[in-house]
């Protein structure tokens, strides 16, 4: 919430998923499965993600950066895919429909327009197996919000997620089924034809939303367990049951090849374009204070050995007071050297 804090909120949630069928991948592996490969699939992936970073970041295709920030995951199927937040610079917000609109696309074009695009769109972008008993349905309806409902236009939405045009257009067929706009996921077509893959693209404002997608950047790893114990001894007495929580965190973790694979090589699963350090907080003259065992007079006459991030802060503060008198207030210290 620093980051949202200093640089306002993110303006794209994008959605980075590995395709098993990259040429790269294929032109190693032959007509083997790309399962059998998670370090192949892995690595191929983490050079892609690279890429597409740098040309968001670096190249600015999408609009010029001040902060960004991604969590990779990994489906039960074992394929990694990456969260990406992206925060624009105030010149290149996304405050209007017509900006969204250049950025996000949400409909499948005309295949004499651009026969290109209508295929990734087919292949990559259409919500699929959307029935009861499929991943995405729970209490009779499917929890993505699909089919999604036309629009002629593209609209702002309070606490949602925009409504994008999707016009009502006649069917399309794709592996003998037929899907129209209202089964688009959300994409860019720059990312989609050059990544050859699902990359959703969405527009993030609201309260609501950001609040949503920082929450589900970094959410935990799955994990799960169960055991069975009685609560009380063969002669029928209470029985006290301990519980190692940190050993049940670890015994219920889940991991995949892909995720072992990528720990293993010091990948960083997470990142932040800026570095946000929590403050070593403590109460007044409550501080640790370090010091070799047989040194201990010298450090305590030693004026910087109890000095801290906190009590620095403070010092901070007092000096911004001194300068800038009530030019500025004391929310806005800290955005000067600690965000």
């Amino acid at each position: 919430m620093t980051l949202v804090k200093e640089f306002v909120h993110p303006d794209l949630l994008i959605t980075f998923t590995s395709n098993p069928r990259w040429d790269e991948i294929i032109s190693i592996i032959g007509d083997d499965s790309p399962a059998n490969h998670p370090d192949i699939v892995s690595k191929i992936f983490i050079i892609k993600l690279q890429e597409l970073l740098d040309d968001i970041v670096k190249h600015h295709i999408l609009g010029k950066v001040s902060c960004y920030c991604y969590r990779i995951e990994f489906q039960k199927r074992g394929l990694p895919h990456a969260h990406i937040l992206v925060t624009f610079q105030q010149e290149d917000k996304l405050n209007t429909t017509n900006k969204i609109d250049n950025i996000i696309s949400a409909e499948i074009p005309s295949i004499d327009q651009d026969s290109e695009l209508h295929n990734a769109v087919l292949k990559h972008m259409i919500h699929r197996e959307c029935h009861e008993g499929s991943e995405c349905w729970e209490n009779n309806e499917c929890k993505k919000g699909f089919p999604k409902q036309f629009c002629e236009f593209t609209q702002l939405a309070d606490n949602e997620y925009p409504f994008y045009q999707r016009k009502d257009n006649s069917v399309e067929a794709t592996e003998g089924k037929y899907y129209n706009n209202s089964w688009v996921v959300p994409y860019n077509r720059i990312l989609l034809l050059k990544y050859n893959a699902h990359i959703n693209v969405e527009h993030c404002a609201s309260l609501k939303s950001i609040k949503y997608v920082f929450k589900y950047v970094f959410k935990p790893s799955d994990r799960s367990m169960f055991q069975v114990t009685s609560n009380s001894n063969e002669d029928g007495s209470p029985q006290n049951v301990s519980v190692d929580e940190v050993q049940n965190y670890i015994d219920g973790f889940y991991m995949c090849a892909h995720e072992a694979y990528m720990k293993i090589m010091g990948v960083a699963l997470q990142r932040l374009s800026h570095s946000v350090i929590r403050l070593a907080i403590h109460l007044p003259n409550e501080q640790f204070v370090y010091f070799q065992e047989g040194n201990e007079t010298s450090a305590a006459l030693n004026p910087n050995s109890n000095k801290t991030t906190l009590t620095a802060f403070f010092t901070l503060n007092e000096e911004c007071k001194k300068q800038f008198g009530d030019e500025i207030n004391e929310s806005e210290y800290d955005s000067r050297k600690y965000t």
